[in-house]
């Protein structure tokens, strides 16, 4: 008998806000709960399969809701039933179950499986509950009456199911190598500024491109156009490196006509008080190590700026509408990611939902918290990925918005020179900057 292998699943809710990984040994949906709670939250049933809790890995958790009913609704002590569900707040999708006293496992609802999942015969089905099942909602046609249950079956749960029909850790998905990609969007950062030439702190401060930024500007319309893009609608910050950026690639692209939407929240992050500093300076002062925890710690901010300074964002017209209550002072890349992702979910997604042809037109930091939130990079890989300047980043995703693969409009050797110029920046010895 070979050894059981877990099976990765990949799930989401219905608006996209929240998406999960994990693996299970157990993903046959057979398990079919007529519950009160799976009933009125999941339209007449929720199907259950079991995956491990160690493996569950969750994107959007600020988005999540959980529900425990109450024991004493079923005449049991005054206290929360240990079985916590987790529903998005936003689409109030049903996601998944935990029990905390069995905390090696957890519950996905299969309805919210991405993955294919294998198909179970509805002889071999159980009805789970039924004590609780409307009426109206009838069973299928052929249900085996010794599997439909009042409440919870006895003799096993869902390990013990897989286990009795040799069905335990035994299930492959099916290879789908080149999936068609449902959209396509382009991601584009700002050719190199002024600042980056300078080798300055740059973050909020609104320069324009060098020379050599608007023949970067300029390449990557022609590489769109060379590649047969076209767009529909596009998003960019209210910083004009960014915003000239895009002119110009949509120049070439003969498509200027395009509707834009700016955003403060696709800013660069904001580099407080270090803005306008040399960065070779700033490390021969502080040392490398310091300056590198400034540009590159996931948590940790530069200094701040005081209201008074004339660099701080309520001191420029580009944010008189703006509340300070989400005005920065200084922000570290944990920051930027909090503040791009709402845009992400309220204006790209829905565009691109929507069958826009979609250009993104941003900064290293913006786009960096895009990344990371779409591919789901941990924090400890986020502050050493580099994104090149005005080299078109390709995204395709499926139909529910997940990403298939990302590539970059240029070979690999230029990709690799100009994504190592941006990792050595910020060092005594650099040369450019952010």
């Amino acid at each position: 008998m070979s050894k059981p292998t877990a099976t990765p699943l990949a799930g989401s809710c219905r608006c996209g806000k929240i998406s999960f990984t994990a693996n299970s040994f157990t993903p046959y949906p057979y398990q079919i709960c007529h519950c009160s709670i799976c009933t009125k939250a999941s339209g007449s049933f929720a199907i259950n399969i079991m995956a491990i809790s160690a493996t569950l890995k969750v994107k959007g958790e600020e988005y999540l809701k959980v529900f425990n009913y109450n024991k004493a609704e079923l005449g049991k002590p005054e206290d929360l039933s240990p079985h916590s569900r987790y529903f998005c707040g936003e689409c109030g999708s049903h996601l998944y179950a935990i029990n905390s006293s069995y905390p090696e496992n957890f519950y996905p609802v299969a309805s919210c499986i991405d993955t294919p999942l294998p198909v179970v015969p509805v002889s071999e089905q159980y009805h789970i509950m039924t004590v609780s099942k409307p009426k109206h909602i009838a069973l299928p046609t052929g249900v085996t009456p010794a599997n439909v249950f009042p409440g919870y079956p006895s003799g096993g749960g869902i390990a013990e199911w897989h286990q009795q029909r040799g069905r335990y850790g035994t299930y492959v998905v099916p290879s789908n190598p080149s999936p068609a990609p449902a959209f396509k969007v382009v991601f584009l950062r700002h050719g190199e500024s002024i600042w980056n030439k300078e080798n300055r702190f740059t973050g909020w401060t609104d320069v324009d491109l060098s020379k050599k930024g608007l023949e970067e500007a300029k390449l990557a319309g022609e590489t769109l156009k060379k590649e047969g893009f076209e767009f529909d609608v596009a998003f960019t910050s209210v910083l004009k490196r960014a915003i000239r950026t895009l002119w110009i690639s949509l120049e070439e692209l003969g498509q200027m006509y395009l509707p834009v939407e700016h955003s403060w929240r696709l800013n660069e992050r904001h580099y407080g008080a270090l803005q306008g500093l040399n960065k070779k300076e700033t490390a021969e002062k502080h040392g490398d190590d310091q300056v590198l925890i400034w540009r590159r710690s996931y948590n940790v901010p530069p200094p701040s700026l005081e209201e008074e300074d004339p660099r701080y964002p309520g001191n420029q017209p580009q944010y008189a509408k703006m509340s300070k209550s989400v005005m920065p002072r200084a922000e570290c890349l944990k920051d930027a990611v909090d503040r791009v992702l709402p845009f992400w979910h309220d204006s790209i997604a829905p565009a691109i939902r929507a069958g826009k042809r979609v250009i993104v037109a941003a900064h290293g930091n913006s786009l960096r918290a895009l990344v990371k939130y779409l591919d789901n990079v941990s924090e400890e890989e986020i502050v050493g990925l580099n994104i090149p300047t005005a080299i078109p980043l390709v995204y395709e995703f499926d139909e529910n918005l997940k990403p298939i693969r990302h590539y970059y409009l240029a070979d690999e050797e230029k990709v690799s020179a100009a994504t190592h110029a941006v990792a050595s920046q910020g060092t005594a010895d650099a040369v450019s900057s952010e």
